[in-house]
């Protein structure tokens, strides 16, 4: 998935069989999405729509989650290990 995200090349030049399904992926992908967003504003100068921020938002604050809850949970082994 990480080909199909768009760092170098925007989904919609891509036409054909596949144009439909790597612009799906580079929609709802969550890397593709926030790469999606920071192009929006760096080369298109325009701000991302509502919904990919509440998009992005979503998928950052289930990785904090996650990221916290993986955390607090091997923490107490953490001296052990280093």
């Amino acid at each position: 998935m990480f080909y199909a995200s768009p760092i170098i090349y925007v989904p919609e030049m891509i036409g054909g069989k596949y144009g439909s399904w790597v612009e799906f992926v580079s929609n709802w992908w969550p890397v593709s999405s926030m790469v999606r967003a920071s192009q929006e504003l760096l080369y298109n100068g325009t701000m991302p729509g509502l919904g990919r921020w509440v998009y992005n938002s979503i998928w950052a604050l289930a990785a904090l989650a996650i990221g916290a809850w993986i955390f607090n949970r091997l923490s107490p082994r953490f001296a052990e290990e280093l």
